[in-house]
């Protein structure tokens, strides 16, 4: 036996393994990668569900202080509103560019209803957090709307 018919034996001997470990390595790869793109769009979906919440709870405290008029029910509606605007932060993450932008508005408005007034919040003030509140609100469940459609032509996409 000389050498290059060695060599053409032992390359023989070696293709199948090495195609074998090569396509294995593809194929975990391959689900690393999904596996990850599927925990992004939870975690989107999650921040959603929760700022969603948090808006919509801020909006309702907001429209109870301006009826009452309390310091109490003002000092409850600023503390809703500062949790909420906490949690809008995390937009830059999760959030389109369009959505980042109107969480941004909606937190500076929010910093300064929450943080530069008196305890009492009177009825137009109360008005324009809620109307804010209200548009937010839309536009993130547009938002969560969308990506919850784009994970429905996944899942057809994938059947197919």
């Amino acid at each position: 036996m000389d050498a290059s018919s060695f060599i053409v034996a032992v390359v023989k001997e070696l293709a199948g393994p090495a195609a074998g470990v090569f396509g294995i390595y593809i194929a975990a790869r391959q689900a690393i990668k999904g596996f990850r793109a599927q925990k992004l769009l939870e975690r989107r979906l999650d921040w959603y569900d929760r700022m969603i919440k948090e808006v919509g709870g801020a909006q309702v405290a907001v429209e109870v202080a301006g009826l009452e008029g309390s310091p109490e029910a003002g000092g409850n509606a600023r503390w809703r509103l500062a949790a909420a605007r906490d949690t809008g932060w995390q937009s830059n993450l999760y959030a389109s560019p369009s959505g980042h932008r109107e969480v941004e508005a909606w937190r500076e408005r929010v910093r300064q209803v929450a943080y530069h007034h008196p305890p009492v919040m009177g009825q137009p003030e109360s008005e324009s957090v809620s109307a804010a509140c209200t548009h937010l609100v839309k536009v993130l469940a547009a938002e969560m709307r969308r990506d919850l459609g784009a994970v429905d032509e996944v899942v057809v996409s994938a059947r197919d």
